[in-house]
């Protein structure tokens, strides 16, 4: 039996097996951990599997107790401050004093190890270095047993090593096993042989390389992006057995672009989706709610809730504006009644199953709807407002636990298929946190401190190396640390070979003070020793590479120089023509494909673009004011969102702060102002009523679910402000209300009216749509229409009645008349916060000004020949696309006169404006 040994080994190690080299049963490379294993096996020594993460759980709880009982010892403020924290980081004391076989009766020489010596007892957790002192201890008192056909290959002399790890070693080596060290000088005298001999040696005299033996050369670029690029396109030329990446992210990326094998990467420092679940859940406990990491929980690529429910969910939320609203109520209810699930419509005729059989599925759909009526207790918040904004332990500890077995569970399903390895990762990792949450949750109980979890949470949600892509088939082989060479190499590249190699020292945690009095109670690791084990690690590239060894250094990363290499600096200092060793590559120009740059400043010289089969255009049903705006201006923009929807239709996330506080204007102002259901209309005296009485809870209710964005954090100040403004424009809408004997007749009023601009298959369904957002009776029961504008802009809306080009003012009044048979005599933009009542008409009071529009067209006609207008084009392959020119030269304003159509808009130089709100201007850029 051969082992292969090195303490660095982790991960994927390049043992060079290949046809040439076929792997043996009897050949096993190991690390510490492995080499003890396999050690303790046949000696009747089993250890289960401890994570980390559980240990520090455990240390934490036996460190709180230890507090309890003694309140005044040196580590009680940062536990107080921090306790997983503090645990987590004597836990790694502890275990590093154990691996140096501490004595704690000779070497409790500070406050600090005391209190490690007094936690010993109370807990039992095995280390590693304990577990080599038993297997130590059981190989030394039983002389039977014998290692003999054992062969342990080491990395370097084994005095160099751990005491604790050199004489499990050569405790072996006494019963029969034979330790062999790679062979560091081959015999040969090419420049990789100098180089390795100079970097082993204590020398200082210089060496000369021969200019004609290319086995040792250093690449250098000006900054990663070269190195990656270069690296990646040319980097099959050198044929390189090896390749050692310590960053191989960026690498990958250029190979993955270039459409080459990955090697395989990862991300360091990041905590992807799956597991920042983790902390979602536990934000799902906030109050108010934080709608945001609602969404983000929704959005999860794999969750305990299903997914089509979960989008529908997201969505809603996200065009309600907020989560405690009816649309979101009722769709929790559907799913709980299994309406967002797939039902085989063949499963659902009952009248042909047996009554045994029906009763067997009617149990079978009330445990699939307990368990649905579950996940939405446990994963989801209320829907109803809480009456407190306590944590519960129970509640909390509940969550993590049901999240963290989903996890396992999870896990395990995918783990027969090598291509879900990355998200079996963050699962584990994931199930892990909730484990660990659990344990620290045991002894809580009733309300738990907010700030308690966030201590628990900020040391186990931290960002950590997580793999972005697996190794492909045909790609080359990847190590991330040089040590990991096991076998002979012909060819090594090493790549971003610069910065500092230091690493942590043996018990270097300790006081100078405390190092002096600890050295008769430990085995510790000789400092030179250890310096030039570490050494020797940093140059296994050197011993195990026979032909070619190529090192590649940048100068810059990002904007800053990179720090020389330790290697480095000593080749620069000792080898006199290292210059010529040095090349500077690059990707030649004939290797780089000019791309013809497409320069889009939105300025046609065509103004229409034309195309066929017209026919398989799908006009709505229905259109509104908006989108005939849309139509008459943007044909192209209309055509593309309306009839070929080409638009993002699922949204991805909460509207801005402007758009919220519109939306959460208007449902307060219906909330309180639109009559109840046993009235037929609201005076100004009711509304002012309510005002006074409902408008806190009004607002907090509507916030919570259609303007939940501004329960953030960051928008508390917002939500502050709009609560203060937006009572003050209630009483001027009040004021104006009642100072023009006006009754409220409805708020957001709904009306679908049949023109025939649109083919409609119903003859009883309207074709023009439109929402209201107040309509109104005067002292003479004549229909008025007020809406409402939360804006900051002070002259918009005022130039569009100035102009008469109120779209959806005009559309509006027409709706109405029609509707309610009576002519609308007013219309009124009521702008918010500005709290000023604009119209044509007159209005009596000091919130009201009349505007004198310029002419008094009936724009409504217009409006409606336009639309016609514009249909006609499209279905004859027709759209305009002229923006930036002159308004005058359009085909649509030469038309304008003779058919009475609704003018375009123009700037101050009589040019059609760009539409700024535009999705499709990269597309009109290309016609």
């Amino acid at each position: 039996m051969k082992l292969i040994f090195s303490p660095e080994y982790s991960g994927q190690v390049y043992t060079g097996l290949s046809k040439d080299t076929p792997c043996l049963m009897d050949i096993e490379v190991v690390n510490t951990i492995g080499l003890v294993s396999h050690l303790e096996l046949p000696l009747g020594l089993f250890y289960g599997e401890m994570p980390d993460h559980r240990r520090n759980a455990i240390y934490y709880n036996a460190l709180k107790k230890y507090m309890k009982s003694h309140p005044d010892n040196q580590l009680s403020k940062s536990f107080k401050l921090s306790g997983l924290s503090t645990a987590t980081q004597v836990l790694k004391w502890r275990d590093a004093l154990m691996t140096d076989n501490w004595d704690a009766e000779k070497g409790a020489v500070s406050p600090r190890l005391e209190i490690i010596k007094a936690i010993e007892p109370t807990i039992q957790l095995t280390s590693i270095g304990e577990r080599i002192k038993i297997l130590t201890d059981k190989i030394s008192s039983d002389k039977s047993i014998s290692y003999k056909g054992y062969e342990v290959e080491i990395p370097c002399d084994i005095e160099l090593m751990h005491p604790s790890v050199s004489g499990l070693l050569r405790l072996l080596e006494s019963r029969g096993a034979q330790l062999s060290i790679i062979v560091k000088n081959n015999g040969k005298k090419t420049n990789l042989d100098k180089v390795r001999e100079l970097l082993l040696s204590d020398s200082t005299q210089k060496i000369k390389l021969d200019p004609k033996d290319s086995s040792f050369q250093i690449y250098q670029f000006l900054n990663e992006k070269e190195a990656e690029e270069y690296m990646a396109f040319k980097g099959d030329d050198l044929q390189a057995d090896v390749w050692i990446n310590n960053a191989n992210k960026s690498h990958d990326n250029w190979l993955r672009a270039m459409g080459k094998p990955t090697m395989g990467s990862s991300m360091a420092d990041s905590v992807p989706q799956i597991v920042q679940l983790f902390v979602l859940a536990i934000g799902l406990f906030e109050q108010p709610l934080n709608v945001s990491m609602l969404i983000d929980w929704l959005y999860a690529p794999v969750h305990p809730l299903a997914k089509y429910f979960r989008k529908c969910l997201a969505e809603a939320i996200i065009n309600q504006g907020g989560y405690r609203n009816d649309k979101c109520r009722q769709m929790i209810a559907d799913y709980i009644d299994g309406k967002y699930e797939y039902h085989d419509p063949e499963e659902d005729l009952f009248e042909d199953l047996s009554e045994e059989e029906r009763k067997k599925a009617e149990k079978d759909e009330k445990k699939k709807k307990k368990k649905r009526e579950e996940n939405v207790r446990l994963f989801l918040p209320s829907i109803e407002d809480p009456t407190s904004n306590d944590i519960n332990a129970d509640e909390i500890r509940e969550v993590i636990a049901e999240l963290g077995s989903w996890a396992m569970r999870r896990m395990h399903m995918m783990i027969e298929n090598k291509e879900n390895d990355l998200w079996i990762n963050q699962l584990s990792t994931l199930a892990g946190m909730c484990e660990t949450l659990s344990l620290l949750l045991s002894d809580e109980k009733g309300t738990i401190d907010r700030k308690l979890i966030d201590s628990w949470i900020s040391t186990l949600y931290k960002g950590a190396q997580y793999g972005q892509y697996v190794p492909q088939v045909g790609c080359r082989f990847l190590v991330d640390n040089p040590s990991k060479l096991v076998a002979i190499s012909k060819c090594t590249v090493w790549m971003n070979v610069d910065g500092d190699e230091s690493s942590s020292r043996d018990l270097d945690f300790l006081l100078p003070s405390e190092q002096e009095k600890i050295s008769k109670a430990v085995t510790q690791w000789d400092i030179e020793k250890e310096n030039r084990y570490h050494h020797e690690m940093m140059l296994t590239p050197f011993f195990r590479t026979r032909d070619k060894l190529i090192l590649t250094s940048c100068e810059y990363r990002g904007s800053e120089l990179t720090q020389i290499h330790p290697i480095m600096v000593r080749l620069m200092n000792q080898v006199e023509n290292l210059a010529s060793f040095i090349l500077h590559p690059s990707l030649d120009k004939e290797q780089r494909e000019e791309v013809v740059r497409t320069h889009n400043e939105n300025l046609l010289t065509e103004q229409n673009c034309n195309f066929n089969r017209t026919g398989l255009l799908q006009w709505p049903d229905h259109t509104s004011p908006t989108s005939i705006g849309k139509l008459i201006q943007s044909p192209f923009d209309y055509v593309m969102s309306d009839l070929l929807s080409l638009a993002n239709y699922g949204p991805g996330e909460l509207g801005d702060i402007k758009t919220t506080k519109g939306n959460v204007a208007h449902a307060v102002i219906q909330a309180l102002f639109a009559p109840r259901a046993d009235e037929k209309f609201s005076v100004a005296s009711q509304i002012q009523s309510r005002i006074a009485t409902e408008y806190d809870d009004t607002f907090k209710k509507i916030v919570d679910g259609k303007g939940a964005i501004l329960n953030l954090p960051e928008n508390k100040l917002e939500c502050k402000l709009l609560h203060e403004q937006l009572r003050e424009q209630l009483d001027i809408l009040v004021e104006i209300i009642g100072d023009n004997n006006l009754k409220v007749k409805a708020c957001e009023y709904r009306m679908l009216q049949k023109v025939g601009l649109l083919p409609n298959e119903d003859p009883e369904r309207g074709d023009l749509k439109g929402f209201i957002d107040m309509t109104l009776e005067d002292e003479n029961g004549h229909p008025v229409v007020f809406d409402f504008k939360w804006t900051s802009s002070r002259h918009y809306y005022q130039d569009l009645l100035r102009t008469n080009r109120s779209i959806q003012l005009e559309m509006y009044r027409w709706m109405l008349s029609k509707d309610s048979k009576d002519t609308v005599e007013r219309t009124a933009y009521f702008l918010m916060p500005e709290g000023t009542l604009y119209s044509k008409e007159e209005f009596i009071g000091k919130h009201c000004k009349q505007l004198i529009p310029e002419n008094n067209k009936n724009i409504v006609a217009q409006l409606m020949n336009s639309f016609k207008y514009r249909k006609e084009q499209i279905e004859a392959g027709v759209i305009e696309i002229a923006e930036g020119v002159p308004v005058a030269d359009i085909q649509y304003t030469k038309d304008a006169e003779k058919l009475d159509l609704y003018p375009l808009d123009a700037d101050d130089e009589e040019m059609k404006p760009v539409n700024i709100f535009s999705n499709y201007s990269l597309l009109k850029g290309q016609l």
